[in-house]
């Protein structure tokens, strides 16, 4: 998988990380140990992390790779947050992952109106930060 990252200061005592993965091809045991050692690398280097992107895992039923991602991103205090069809074709597949506890989960929008590719635009907003 690839990803690109970018770290956030929003305040002298919180820094915060963004993460954006893309996965194509089979699914492999192997992304679940990178992502857990990138994860991991990342959760030493910053108070919070929000990763996002698109897994290509779906997520809208519980299935053995569903799971494993969770179980996952459960390790590192993270929460998916995303609850609707984020393809064309249906699924949820498009992720968001929280552990800051500073999305404002009432914004979050799939914009399935917007069709500029196969995959849907996913928009939300912070809570105020002090």
């Amino acid at each position: 998988f690839e990803y690109s990252s970018a770290a956030l200061t929003c305040s002298v005592d919180m820094k915060i990380l963004c993460i954006a993965i893309y996965r194509t091809g089979p699914i492999l045991k192997q992304f679940f140990e990178e992502l857990d050692i990138l994860l991991g690398a990342a959760s030493l280097k910053s108070d919070y992390m929000l990763v996002g992107g698109n897994f290509n895992i779906h997520v809208e039923s519980v299935n053995d790779f569903s799971a494993e991602l969770e179980k996952v991103a459960a390790s590192y205090g993270l929460c998916q947050v995303i609850d609707q069809p984020t393809h064309i074709n249906g699924g949820t597949i498009d992720l968001l992952f929280d552990n800051s506890n500073i999305l404002d989960c009432s914004t979050i929008q799939v914009k399935s109106d917007v069709t500029l590719s196969d995959h849907y635009p996913i928009l939300c907003s912070t809570k105020n930060i002090q």
